[in-house]
């Protein structure tokens, strides 16, 4: 199954409805009419040649600046006071920097070697979070970045390793990823730059794409992989891990957390067919797709109990952006030369 680890998760917004003051005598007043949400997504588009770093605020898209010489993305997407941040990686030369948008104002990264890239961005008390890597030489390092400040994570020394998603709660900063000894493949999430493991099994194959914390807990999505290498979703709450059901070949790429309730999306295969998906609990929802063979869920979020999803759908060797909301696609504006886009992180206000 195609390994899509992108993983970005925006928090969970609710919106507030304005009640009218009650008194003795009031006037009639004509009813509030609720306000549609906005609707904001982040990816990019190739038009063949190269990829372009882009934002769609409801269906209208924000092309970004990159570095001049293309193929760059954006991996996730925040909103915090109006503003939109998109976290990800532009090429320039032979390196790829790690950075972050600001609106369309970006901002490189501080690495040490010639690839980086932001994976997860989030606001928090008006400082902008990024998790992603570098890669010293030839080994992948795993960090974060408050600021421009850069705080690598910990590992064991040689061995690759990758943060995915990011979450803060309570001033600790949480970083899900995975790291790479010979053979195999360690799912684990790093609390305050400490690295902690996850159980996956034996051999140890495993990948943590998301995280997120709900009260005082702390949840990430992933897959495992069994005997036979064949990937399984998988979400962990405080280190406990629940395989999800329904198909042996699948994978988590998201996860949030709203009411007591764990969303955790991404995909399955069926047949010849990769199919987009969430799970309820334990519960598979799939989701409408296009004709295509390749299909993805890539983030999620919850917004006054309707649940969104973005990723991509497939017709033929095209890909195409989109969203789901209550269950519905909408797919995203690209241009009409393109042939590929990835829809990779929405938050809704």
């Amino acid at each position: 199954m195609k390994r899509m680890i992108v993983a970005g998760l925006a928090p969970a917004i609710v919106l507030l409805a304005l009640m009218p003051a009650c008194g003795k005598k009031s006037s009639p007043t004509a009813p509030v009419t609720p306000t549609d949400p906005v609707i904001y997504v982040g990816g990019y588009y190739s038009n063949g040649s190269y990829n372009m770093p882009c934002y769609w605020r409801d269906t209208v898209r924000t092309d970004l600046p990159d570095a001049g010489l293309h193929n760059s993305e954006v991996s996730a997407i925040a909103v915090s006071g109006g503003s939109i941040y998109c976290g990800g990686r532009v090429n320039a030369d032979v390196n790829s920097i790690a950075c972050y948008w600001l609106g369309t104002a970006r901002t490189d990264l501080p690495i040490t070697g010639q690839y980086g890239k932001v994976s997860g961005i989030l606001v928090d008390g008006g400082t902008v979070y990024c998790s992603g890597n570098y890669v010293d030489s030839i080994t992948g390092i795993p960090c974060y970045w408050a600021g421009t400040a850069r705080h690598d994570l910990q590992r064991d020394p040689g061995v690759g390793s990758w943060a995915t998603g990011i979450a803060v709660a309570s001033d600790t900063v949480y970083c899900s990823g995975y790291y790479e000894p010979i053979g195999e493949h360690a799912a684990c999430y790093w609390a305050d730059s400490v690295r902690h493991d996850l159980p996956c099994g034996t051999p140890r194959d495993g990948h943590v794409t998301a995280i997120t914390v709900s009260n005082g807990s702390v949840y990430c999505a992933g897959y495992c992989s069994s005997g036979m290498a064949i990937d399984r979703a998988c979400f962990w709450r405080d280190g406990v891990r629940t395989d999800l059901p329904d198909g042996d070949e699948s994978g988590a790429n998201a996860i949030a957390v709203s009411g007591g309730i764990v969303y955790v999306a991404g995909s399955y295969r069926s047949g010849t067919k990769i199919v987009p998906c969430y799970w309820e609990g334990t519960t598979r929802h799939d989701l409408p797709c296009s004709t295509g063979t390749d299909n993805s869920v890539m983030s999620v979020c919850v917004s006054s109990g309707t649940v969104y999803f973005a990723g991509y759908t497939s017709v033929g060797s095209e890909y195409i952006p989109c969203y789901w909301a209550s269950g519905v696609r909408h797919d995203l504006v690209i241009d009409s030369t393109s042939t590929y886009g990835i829809a990779s992180g929405i938050v809704v206000q």
